[in-house]
């Protein structure tokens, strides 16, 4: 923990995911790069199970969250590296150095640890100030080469294999507000799973259950995939006693991660 006057920079309890969650989805929604997913990111990156949850870190002013930063876990073969993402800044609080105070705190935490490398994907100007060079270390990920910046943290390590950047699944985002009936319900499904389908999809479980394996246009037979209902609890209450049989479905799934939201 560091205290800077009255404010704090702590490490992330799990208590404090859901205000994480709404703090990185409003943050982004600002940002000069966004895919409006960042916030979805985060919560799978801590589903990992070789990933170690316990470097992440808020900036608390006042009692608000005006700031996070997160070490993530990955491999170069079998050696441990970090990659860090995401970071994020109040609208309010940018150019205010909050940003640079998390990153040298991350880094400073990153130093006792023994791991050797960090790794970003992110604008080689801004983290260059804190050490941050194209890396030469091949990778996994389609992302151009002069994006993903390395900080070494002992010179004389030397990598065996590739470094593991951690993706999203394919995110499918369905809400509830559009979902007023079994009907609306049903073409929403058909809509956002399919594509370019030469027939018209049933709109019934069997159907549902058909077109959730994948192969219809969207993602890949059984391919991972995550799922985020949004305003939940609206398709509770307009579509009342037809809802368990739905999530039922869904939860059958073993490709498919249903996140409720709202």
């Amino acid at each position: 923990m560091a205290k800077v006057g009255e404010n704090m920079i702590r490490q992330v309890i799990e208590q404090d995911y859901p205000v994480i969650y709404d703090f990185i989805k409003k943050a982004f929604q600002t940002a000069k790069v966004s895919d409006g997913t960042e916030q979805d990111f985060l919560d799978y990156l801590r589903t990992i199970p070789e990933n170690d949850n316990q470097y992440e870190y808020i900036y608390v002013l006042n009692h608000q969250m005006i700031g996070h930063v997160k070490l993530n876990i990955t491999f170069i073969g079998k050696d441990k590296v970090f990659l860090l993402a995401p970071l994020a800044v109040h609208e309010d609080y940018r150019h205010q150095t909050i940003g640079t105070q998390l990153m040298q705190y991350a880094l400073q935490q990153a130093k006792k640890t023994g791991i050797d490398s960090i790794f970003l994907v992110g604008d080689p100007n801004y983290y260059g100030r804190f050490g941050f060079y194209p890396t030469k270390q091949a990778y996994n990920a389609k992302i151009d080469n002069q994006f993903v910046l390395e900080l070494s943290l002992n010179k004389n390590k030397q990598y065996h294999g590739i470094l593991n950047i951690y993706e999203m699944p394919k995110t499918i985002v369905i809400d509830g507000k559009k979902m007023q009936s079994k009907e609306d319900f049903y073409q929403e499904i058909e809509k956002k799973f399919t594509k370019n389908l030469l027939f018209k999809m049933g709109h019934n479980l069997d159907a549902l259950e058909d077109i959730l394996d994948g192969g219809y246009g969207v993602y890949a037979y059984h391919e991972p995939i995550i799922v985020i209902w949004e305003n939940f609890t609206l398709s509770l209450k307009y579509l009342k006693n037809e809802m368990q049989d739905i999530i039922d479905v869904f939860q059958a799934k073993n490709h498919i991660q249903l996140k409720k939201k709202g």
